[in-house]
């Protein structure tokens, strides 16, 4: 019982296909309580069909089956992609232990504007990441959007480096959930009897990477404005 709109303190909600959508990706809503970031998920989500992103021509493949992690950058062993002025990259993203993250190498540099796009058919959460993968390491700038909806970082950077990174997540936080990956691993097959499941969204995105001009009189703090930071 209780609407899957609204906070209530016992899990699940009284929408069975609302329920269904929203539980692989966050099990905490209906295995404890239904709270604010469960109703977030459930705003954002339910009712909406599966989209199918369209891959710009020429696109680069990351070429990592979904089973492995070969560009997880920080997150692991500090394998990325760089991706060069101009470039275009497609890829999957995956739920599992721990949840796939993509790391593009926006290069080095003097300061310089980048305009970095992505689209996934999943809910992507997109990082601007700034550092050595030994650290320290920050993230000026997350975006959230996929499902077909781009998400666009516009910036001035300084020298770099400098780091895109794609993975799973929605404002309410991210996904580790309900985002399988269906390829089966020839070293670690699953049980004949419990096969790969496919998530509700689709696993596939891509990245493009455009370097502009930057030159805006008064931004001390390179975030491409002028604001009252630039004045403090």
């Amino acid at each position: 019982e209780g609407a899957c709109v609204a906070v209530h303190e016992y899990p699940g909600c009284a929408d069975p296909e609302c329920c269904d959508r929203i539980s692989p990706l966050d099990g905490y809503c209906f295995d404890a309580t239904c709270d604010q970031a469960c109703v977030d998920r459930v705003l954002e989500l339910c009712g909406l069909p599966p989209c199918t992103v369209t891959v710009p021509a020429g696109a680069i493949d990351e070429a990592e089956p979904c089973y492995e992690h070969y560009n997880d950058g920080a997150t692991r062993a500090g394998e990325h992609e760089v991706i060069a002025c101009g470039e275009a990259y497609t890829g999957t993203c995956t739920t599992g232990a721990p949840r796939d993250t993509d790391w593009y190498s926006l290069g080095a540099g003097g300061p310089r504007r980048v305009r970095v796009t992505v689209d996934a058919e999943f809910p992507a959460e997109g990082h601007l990441v700034r550092g050595e993968f030994a650290g320290p390491l920050s993230v000026p700038e997350t975006h959230f959007g996929g499902r077909c909806e781009p998400i666009v970082i516009d910036r001035c950077i300084d020298g770099g480096p400098w780091y895109a990174v794609v993975t799973l997540g929605q404002g309410a936080g991210p996904i580790r959930s309900g985002q399988e990956c269906t390829e089966i691993d020839p070293d670690n097959p699953p049980p004949p009897d419990d096969p790969p499941v496919p998530g509700f969204d689709g696993v596939r995105y891509w990245i493009r990477h455009e370097c502009l001009a930057c030159a805006v009189f008064g931004d001390l703090d390179g975030d491409g404005r002028v604001s009252g930071s630039d004045l403090g």
